[in-house]
């Protein structure tokens, strides 16, 4: 019976709320931001070091790693919208400029894609996140009116 039972757990799937969902997709944005970085990182290494992967890059690329740091920092600690969409809108600029200017449109494009939609998940994630938190400040709100309207309605029995 006991087998069962752990069975049963194991096959029992953990159902998310749309709380969980909209913070894991916020975190998998930030996880994407920090795989860019680093990888933006190594070429600027490698760059500079004289091997020349990426047409272009060099030292004033670390302006743009500053600039996901900013927005992977804003993303993660306020749940920033903003920060998201520019993190999305960033990245769809950056691959438009580099595959233009290599004349490359097909290398890559599997993790163009991946990062597309890790970042798309982001700005979802981050307008459900707000939504959500509207949702339940209205809801208390809401209870405090309904708690002060009975707690006068039972004053003035009282009083009466």
């Amino acid at each position: 019976m006991e087998n069962n039972e752990k069975n049963s757990k194991r096959k029992q799937k953990k159902v998310r709320t749309p709380m969980e969902s909209a913070r894991n997709q916020i975190r998998g944005a930030f996880a994407g931001a920090m795989v860019q970085i680093v990888l933006t990182l190594i070429l600027i290494v490698v760059s500079v070091g004289g091997v020349e992967l990426i047409a272009g890059l060099d030292i004033f690329a670390l302006i743009d790693v500053a600039l996901l740091v900013i927005l992977a920092i804003l993303l993660i600690t306020l749940k920033s919208r903003i920060a998201a969409i520019l993190l999305l809108a960033y990245y769809i600029f950056s691959q438009a400029l580099t595959r233009l200017e290599t004349g490359n449109f097909t290398e890559g494009i599997w993790m163009t894609a991946l990062f597309l939609g890790v970042y798309l998940g982001g700005v979802l994630g981050t307008f459900a996140y707000h939504k959500i938190k509207k949702q339940e400040v209205q809801g208390i709100q809401t209870e405090a009116v309904h708690e002060n309207q009975e707690n006068n309605g039972n004053n003035e029995n009282i009083e009466g």
